[in-house]
């Protein structure tokens, strides 16, 4: 087995790459699959595995069985690319089946959002009619992806399906409510909808934008008129952090979210303020704990308390994810269960 870190860079999700394709064998019936092993008194706690893991499909499936171990484990967040699903569908519900502490997973397309990030007429949030109904196609296909895994797996294996407010720079309110208000409409084989804010468009000279969608009083206003109850927002710690270049926002955000009873999930991830030599500072490259990268932003008191300030609002969901770019499976999930434990 050939350990990816030795040939390749830590992964970069947010870079799209070509999605596998094999042979589909027949669909099996649906059934109830028990869940996996895990605190029944919290939420479950998802991990971003696919940027702490990459390369070829043993090495996956290693990692994905030493995971699956952990009693804290609960579900994974897997990506949705412009070419499709990161991997083929009947390997990943295979994994799903294998493992049932794999119950609560979340489709996230972020990765096949920022494919388009050059184009501002593209985007749920865009004024411009083609480029809106566009991204509304292309969440049309995460929605079949999710089906077919679900398919596969004989269960619904994706409980949500994340959406994002692009575009770029010129996301209109307006736009995504009437995107909100037709994909709350579809039926997405019994998942329901987030909407993970990304760092908002500030317009301020020299301020870092990696992705730079609506603002997050938007987005809620939006979600409270059109989608709530049946749509949550989440948050991601360090998407946070790069829109406020630093670690107070993602506090504000938190207890804003809180306060506004829609917090659906919330995932821990890093965010650095300088360069340390693979990436630049305020990259949206899911950084771990600055006691391990010297140059992040959140530190395990930092991340203590966004987790206790999440979890105060009754989030569905909780987790992280960070990129591990070196070491053994063993030692990459060591690195998980130490953001996990920040969470007790």
């Amino acid at each position: 087995m050939t350990n990816p870190a030795a040939a390749s860079p830590a992964f970069a999700p947010e870079r799209p790459a070509p999605a596998a394709t094999m042979q589909s064998p027949a669909s099996p019936s649906r059934q109830e699959v028990p869940a996996g092993p895990q605190n029944l008194s919290a939420p479950p706690f998802l991990i971003g595995a696919y940027a702490a893991t990459a390369g070829e499909l043993e090495w996956q499936e290693e990692f994905y069985e030493l995971l699956a171990a952990e009693p804290w484990v609960g579900g994974l967040e897997i990506p949705y690319l412009a070419g499709g699903l990161r991997e083929p569908a009947e390997w990943l519900a295979g994994q799903l089946v294998k493992y049932p502490a794999y119950g609560t997973n979340v489709l996230t397309p972020i990765g096949g959002v920022m494919s388009h990030i050059e184009d501002r007429s593209w985007g749920i949030a865009s004024g411009d009619a083609d480029g809106r109904a566009g991204a509304l196609e292309f969440l049309r296909g995460a929605a079949d992806a999710m089906r077919r895994v679900n398919d596969l797996a004989g269960r619904q294996a994706f409980a949500y399906l994340a959406l994002h407010t692009s575009p770029q720079a010129e996301a209109s309110p307006e736009a995504f409510e009437r995107s909100l208000a037709e994909i709350s409409s579809w039926d997405i084989d019994g998942a329901q909808l987030v909407v993970e804010h990304c760092d908002a468009w500030t317009g301020v000279p020299g301020h870092h934008v990696e992705k730079g969608f609506l603002k997050l009083e938007d987005e809620l206003a939006v979600i409270k008129k059109v989608g709530a109850p049946n749509v949550a927002a989440s948050l991601n710690w360090g998407r946070c952090a790069i829109e406020g270049e630093g670690a107070e926002l993602p506090q504000r955000h938190i207890e804003q979210v809180v306060a506004s009873g829609l917090l659906g999930g919330f995932i821990l991830s890093g965010a650095q303020d300088s360069d340390d030599g693979q990436w630049g500072p305020w990259v949206d490259a899911h950084i771990g704990l600055r006691e391990h990268q010297p140059a992040s932003v959140l530190s395990r008191d930092g991340a203590r308390a966004a987790f206790a300030a999440a979890l105060a609002g009754g989030p569905a969901y909780i987790g992280a994810k960070i990129s591990i770019g070196s070491g053994a499976n063993a030692e990459r999930v060591a690195l998980l269960r130490e953001l996990a434990e920040l969470s007790a």
